[in-house]
């Protein structure tokens, strides 16, 4: 056997021996032994008019080998749920590096302390497969948050390295979803101005209304409307007959001018 034989035999040999603790780590359909697997569970549904959004966006890198799920700083939300809705719909995107070989990063949103669906995602892995210290990469999931009450709640995003490896996340960002919730006794004021409106009211400029207004001021200001000379005139006088002629009855009307 020559060198060459000899040295692809030995690094064929190296790579089954780094790859055997993943594969055995793997070996249920490709889910981390120990994986939050549970039952299969499908959800379906519509988070009703969640036309609202919150959100929180934070710049600073923070990194964790925590192998149980602790808090992703700045990424928190409260809000408040308007009534007729039980659920929404959060948003969370980051820029990861699960730093050395095999590093797997898990998240989860939890609101007021409750895993939402799914639960235990991975979102990334393995990133520097080199082995060079490269690259952080973008990633993003969505999760779901169902019965919910009519509140005050809190969204937070959560992370864990299974393998308790060194994961670092730098910008990251996520959106929280829901129905505006309108605050009890509150008034939604009108945005009309009968001020700013370009008619009269009832001859006045702009609203009097709950105003005490004398009847004889109010009369000179209809009064004033009327102030220009009216569209209509009477006919002028008619000519006096040519002679020998008798004058007409015919009668006297108005017309346009």
């Amino acid at each position: 056997m020559n060198r060459s034989s000899i040295t692809s035999l030995v690094l064929v040999v190296a790579l089954a021996l780094v790859m055997l603790p993943l594969g055995l780590a793997f070996a249920d359909g490709g889910v981390p032994a120990g994986a939050e697997n549970g039952p299969s569970t499908s959800l379906t549904g519509q988070c009703k008019k969640a036309s609202n959004i919150d959100f929180a966006v934070e710049d600073a890198a923070t990194s964790t080998t925590s192998a149980v799920f602790v808090d992703v700083p700045g990424m928190s939300v409260t809000f408040t749920l308007g009534r007729g809705s039980t659920c929404v719909k959060v948003e969370y995107s980051a820029m990861v590096f699960a730093a050395t070989c095999g590093a797997l990063m898990n998240v989860r949103a939890v609101v007021d302390g409750n895993a939402c669906s799914p639960t235990d995602v991975q979102l990334s892995g393995d990133d520097d497969e080199n082995a060079n210290g490269h690259w952080a990469r973008s990633h993003a999931f969505n999760f779901v948050c169902t019965g919910l009450a009519q509140g005050i709640h809190i969204i937070k995003i959560q992370w864990r390295s299974f393998f308790g490896d060194n994961i670092v996340t730098h910008k990251r960002s996520m959106f929280v979803h829901h129905k505006q919730s309108q605050v009890i006794g509150e008034t939604r004021a009108s945005s009309w101005d009968p001020s700013q409106s370009p008619g009269c009211m009832k001859g006045y400029r702009k609203s009097v209304g709950g105003a005490k207004v004398s009847l004889i001021v109010r009369g000179l200001t209809q009064r004033s409307r009327f102030s220009a000379l009216p569209a209509l005139s009477l006919v002028p006088d008619a000519r006096p007959p040519p002679k020998g002629c008798w004058p007409t009855t015919a009668p006297v009307g108005l017309s346009l001018m």
